[in-house]
């Protein structure tokens, strides 16, 4: 029996750091759905902010990079250079929603 992903997922998922000093991280590569400005993908990350802002506090501002769902991924980013690896936590986030409920989310912290 071979283990395939969440039947009700998002298609998205979100890499999301919180930076000491909210410095920016940069050239954050991942597996991406096409880049395009939609009402629902700008509301979607809002909800995922305030989800953030509920469950996981933090005096640092999240920034969040949509992803495309998969079972397994890869992704890459740069650090500046005054900033120490130890301090910055990184989450996956998931949704998932069944027919008509709705949007539940989780996360996970991702050891750099």
């Amino acid at each position: 029996m071979g283990f395939g992903l969440d039947k009700f997922r998002y298609p998205l998922d979100f890499i999301v750091f919180y930076v000491p000093n909210n410095e920016e991280v940069l050239n954050v590569k991942r597996y991406r759905i096409k880049e395009r400005k939609t009402e629902e993908g700008e509301y979607l990350l809002e909800e995922v902010q305030a989800y953030l802002e509920l469950e996981h506090r933090s005096e640092w501002k999240p920034q969040i990079f949509a992803t495309n769902t998969a079972k397994e991924f890869h992704y890459a980013f740069s650090l500046p250079k005054n900033v120490n690896p130890n301090e910055v936590n990184v989450l996956y986030v998931h949704i998932r929603a069944e027919p008509m409920d709705q949007w539940e989310y989780w996360y996970k912290k991702i050891n750099l």
